[in-house]
């Protein structure tokens, strides 16, 4: 079962959430180009197309259509990657023009156990509130939950249990 939460100062967002999987699983689903379309899926986006390298000052395009046909580009810029333990991103989205904000994705935890923790930095204060008006935080939660139905589903591939498909 999972855990998750959600923690906002004046220019950050963090969301965390804990699952009982190895660490190795976590970044796999964050990697692997085969779980970025169940990751991305919210109630009001879905991810077209995802082209880039996920790799030490990689670039990448992430494009989220909305339910209405929209395209949403997100660019993607990765800083530093440790595998599997840290991704740290500069971000530039279509839903918030001409602001870039970084994101830290970690993974932490024993065998058994992993802490996922996203914290997005702002550099000013009314980036943040734009997002948090636009609902933008529910997808984010929404995004924690397939994470974890992922995360349930890899553990049972490869345990060799059969279970239902993910989100």
């Amino acid at each position: 079962m999972a855990q998750s939460g959600m923690t906002r100062t004046d220019k950050s967002l963090c969301y965390s959430i804990t699952i009982n999987a190895p660490r190795e699983y976590a970044w796999e689903i964050r990697i692997n180009p085969e779980y970025l379309p169940l990751y991305f899926k919210t109630s009001e986006l879905s991810m077209k197309s995802f082209t880039g390298d996920v790799k030490q000052e990689g670039k990448a395009r992430l494009v989220l259509e909305d339910e209405d046909g929209n395209e949403h580009v997100t660019l993607i810029r990765y800083l530093e990657i440790d595998p599997p333990h840290t991704f740290k991103e500069e971000v530039e989205s279509s839903l918030n023009p001409g602001n870039k904000y970084l994101v830290r994705e970690s993974f932490t935890g024993f065998s058994d156990k992993t802490k996922y923790l996203v914290s997005l930095m702002f550099e000013d204060n009314e980036d943040l509130f734009k997002l948090m008006e636009m609902g933008w935080h529910l997808s984010f939660q929404e995004i924690m939950a397939n994470f974890a139905a992922l995360m349930e589903k890899m553990m049972k591939e490869k345990s060799g249990v059969k279970g239902s498909p993910a989100p």
